[in-house]
């Protein structure tokens, strides 16, 4: 939700609240929270037993922040643009010849996979000195586009990995 971390949201139905017990106990989930401790958990009758401590209130600032941000400019906007650059993504990715590790047959999200095998964490470092942030998962590189991604920013990126692929090579 555009926030940092610290910030979540869950959601009981009413009827669940009382039939679900807590993974995790904080102060705030109990019924007294001066009284916690580890001896008896008395949790709350409402959803804030799911509750855990106190809020990081930056978190939260920033929470609420990207949630203006979203609602401002519409979920469905948002997933449009996102559709677009990503599809422009593989695109282009694929005109450059790079091996995709996310299965292209499959619905897609918003990220995107390409294949680097053993090398994939030495392609994120070398991508995030050049200020292209990317996250290496296993054998791949991940790519996550936003609404705030431009085919500038695309171009940028596969040219950049162009140019690390060929120094890695070998």
């Amino acid at each position: 939700l555009l926030g940092i971390p610290g910030a979540a949201f869950l959601y009981v139905r009413n009827e669940l609240i009382q039939e679900l017990e807590p993974a995790a106990a904080g102060w705030l989930s109990q019924q007294n929270p001066v009284l916690f401790g580890r001896e008896q958990l008395d949790y709350r009758n409402d959803a804030k037993r799911f509750e855990h401590g106190t809020w990081s209130v930056a978190s939260m600032y920033a929470a609420y922040a990207g949630m203006k941000i979203i609602k401002e400019i519409g979920v469905n906007a948002i997933w449009e643009r996102i559709q677009k650059t990503r599809n422009y993504f593989i695109s282009e990715a694929s005109s450059y010849g790079f091996e995709f590790l996310s299965r292209l047959d499959l619905p897609l999200g918003p990220t995107i996979s390409l294949y680097f095998g053993e090398k994939s964490h030495e392609v994120e470092i070398a991508l995030r000195k050049r200020k292209v942030i990317t996250a290496a998962r296993g054998s791949g590189v991940r790519f996550a586009h936003h609404f705030f991604n431009t085919k500038k920013d695309v171009d940028r990126a596969l040219e950049t990995l162009e140019i690390i692929k060929k120094r890695t090579a070998g």
